[in-house]
């Protein structure tokens, strides 16, 4: 899953790169190139992943830091939507 940071920005994701569909890409500034994003892994805000022993690097998500990481994200758009609404 590829998220959108409170800014409304996509992280840069390469065409030579590889997300699995149960990977997370968030925030800003992560770049995703030249490599495979393993399953339930999470690349985090400012990241550059670009060979496979960095991917390896990755942290694994547990169903409760997914969760949480969702509503993390929700409430920051939230909170964006209604300074533009102002």
């Amino acid at each position: 899953m590829i998220r959108k940071n409170p800014d409304g920005d996509y992280p840069e994701i390469d065409n030579t790169a590889y997300i699995d569909p149960s990977a997370t890409v968030i925030m800003h500034l992560a770049v995703v190139k030249g490599t495979s994003i393993f399953p339930e892994t999470v690349v985090s805000s400012s990241k550059s992943i670009s060979s496979t022993d960095d991917a390896k690097e990755l942290k694994h998500v547990d169903k409760k830091l997914k969760e949480f990481a969702k509503k993390v994200i929700r409430a920051n758009l939230d909170l964006v939507r209604g300074y533009k609404n102002e």
